[in-house]
């Protein structure tokens, strides 16, 4: 990604390199998964020949991409384009959305790919019927077989079937016709029904990274008006998530609108409550406080949650913090401010029979955290120790947690710890970080952090004790990992509870489990799935480091 190394390549290599280095950066991720599909990566390279410029969101690539494929090939070559790209994408829009929804009766996957060329003709001849320009007197034939031979658009499919070259350029059309038609309230709530079925995905990210704010707020009403909202699969949340934060742009009018309608379904506002957090405008955050001061019931506790999580971030470290609102009156719990508002659970002390045969075991009272250590709270961690935080830095200067780390590693009482930290502070970052924190299954801000080692799991539990300004008195809190036992006792009360709810199964509702999802889901999915104080993700979703070895060969 140096400059001057690029220019110092052979002349024909520059051009490439130039290409590597921009799909390398880190804003430019979406479009350097994109590189993985041969046609597009072509189409890339193309670009960048001709323009020195590439677009940096998905839905700007394929934007470009049609139109190369649609006219400006064909225009480069000398050749006459059959029909311009403006006519051709008013054209191919409802075209893809019959393809999409027809009913593939061989597979469950809800469309198919291929259809009869006689049909597409069909349908492409009303559309261009449509066209007030001298392009409507194309015959869809003609058209479509420049589609196939010139543009690449579409190939066919044995003797009598059309299939685009690639899905993504129908998904794209497809979402195209959504966005056309985000105003039409009945078709709205057609295609929400969509939301978390695979087949439309894809569509469903095109369509809302072209929509405009209206466009956005119709949609994100519509859902949450809609009966289905009352209970959202994971998959359904997560493609939500998704949406919201590759949005074009975004109001929150909406969304606001059915968070404050009593008439809807309490179960509903937990989710919309999320769908505003991660808007995370100020207005989306005054919303949640206003909300916050008349809800009651889950809903009340997901909006104390964000608003505390914003209070952990907002307060300088290097002065007093007012904690007022950050411990519950009951003192059951609090909240950490240097940790983003992470809550902590205290879990009463008691007795059981930790081994079988044993005898009781006595656990002592103990605060536990409420849910994994998220990426986002993680990754605080990887950036203070590459130096940046100037606030943290200030509290606790790098030079000092550096030493107290490597006196910490030399006492450990598993050995490997001090020749794992090393003597130079400049590779701690990349040492601790998370080996999939690139990884898009596993690497959002409010999923756990996964693939960090034991060591860097202690490392992160000194940090935060070595942060920490009392919360009351001159009593310092340790951050440590849990001890099996500890941890037994939290989740199921030593051997009370067969699980951490309850001793029912486990259910979809109750945790991410048996590859149901296909990646971690964010910390606070699964309410139903929590102990009775309050823990969560005690049960599924990840597994977590103890403090102490596994077994008798200290494997």
């Amino acid at each position: 990604t140096d400059p001057k190394k690029v220019t110092e390549l052979p002349e024909d290599l520059q051009p490439a390199e130039t290409v590597i280095a921009f799909l390398n950066k880190a804003e430019n991720k979406a479009i350097r998964e994109l590189a993985a599909v041969p046609m597009l990566l072509q189409i890339i390279a193309i670009m960048w020949k001709e323009r020195k410029f590439l677009p940096h969101a998905r839905s700007g690539l394929f934007r470009a991409s049609v139109a190369y494929v649609l006219d400006f090939r064909d225009r480069q070559r000398g050749l006459s384009p059959r029909m311009p790209a403006e006519s051709a994408i008013r054209v191919l829009p409802p075209v893809a959305y019959w393809m999409h929804s027809q009913e593939d009766t061989e597979n469950s996957k809800g469309g198919q790919d291929q259809v009869q060329k006689a049909d597409f003709h069909t349908h492409v001849q009303t559309q261009i019927d449509t066209l007030n320009t001298p392009h409507n007197r194309i015959e869809a034939k003609d058209f479509c077989e420049n589609l196939r031979d010139r543009a690449g658009l579409i190939v066919d499919y044995g003797e009598d079937h059309y299939i685009f070259r690639h899905k993504s350029y129908r998904e794209y059309l497809l979402g195209l016709e959504m966005k056309r038609r985000a105003h039409e309230k009945a078709y709205l709530k057609e295609i929400v029904l969509h939301l978390g079925d695979d087949w439309w995905d894809e569509p469903f990210r095109f369509f809302i990274a072209e929509a405009d704010a209206t466009d956005f707020d119709r949609f994100m009403e519509t859902v949450f008006k809609s009966g289905f909202s009352k209970e959202l699969s994971q998959k359904q949340q997560n493609l939500l998530r998704m949406m919201i934060k590759e949005a074009g742009q975004r109001k929150i009018k909406g969304l606001v609108k059915c968070l404050n309608n009593r008439k809807l379904h309490d179960n509903k506002k937990p989710y919309i409550l999320e769908c505003l957090k991660i808007v995370g405008t100020d207005d989306a955050i005054d919303a949640i406080d206003d909300y916050r001061l008349k809800a009651e019931g889950a809903a009340a506790a997901k909006a104390e949650e964000i608003i505390a999580e914003e209070i952990g971030v907002v307060p300088s470290m290097t002065q007093d913090v007012d904690v007022s609102r950050l411990v519950s009156e009951s003192e059951k719990s609090f909240r950490n401010p240097n940790e983003l508002g992470a809550e902590y659970i205290l879990i009463p002390s008691g007795f059981y029979t930790y081994k079988e045969g044993g005898e009781a075991q006595h656990v002592d009272a103990t605060n536990f955290a409420k849910y994994p250590v998220t990426n986002q709270r993680y990754r605080r961690f990887i950036e203070y120790l590459a130096g940046e935080g100037e606030e943290m830095q200030q509290t606790l200067p790098h030079a000092e947690f550096f030493r107290q780390l490597i006196e910490f590693a030399q006492q450990c009482e598993i050995g490997g710890m001090s020749d794992y930290i090393g003597d130079d502070a400049r590779q701690l970052p990349d040492k601790l970080r998370s080996t999939y924190d690139n990884e898009k299954r596993f690497n959002g801000p409010d999923q756990p952090v996964v693939r960090i080692s034991w060591y860097a799991a202690r490392a992160y539990c000194l940090w935060l004790g070595a942060l920490e300004k009392p919360i009351e008195g001159d009593a310092e809190v340790e951050y440590r990992l849990p001890r099996e036992y500890e941890w037994q006792w939290a989740a199921g009360k030593g051997n009370e509870r067969a699980y951490p709810w309850d001793n029912g199964e486990p259910t979809e509702k109750r945790a991410n489990y048996d590859q149901n999802i296909g990646a971690t889901t964010t910390v606070d999915s699964y309410p139903d799935g929590a102990t009775p104080e309050g823990l969560m993700d005690m049960a599924g979703n990840v597994f977590e480091w103890m403090a102490n070895y596994y077994d008798d060969d200290k494997d």
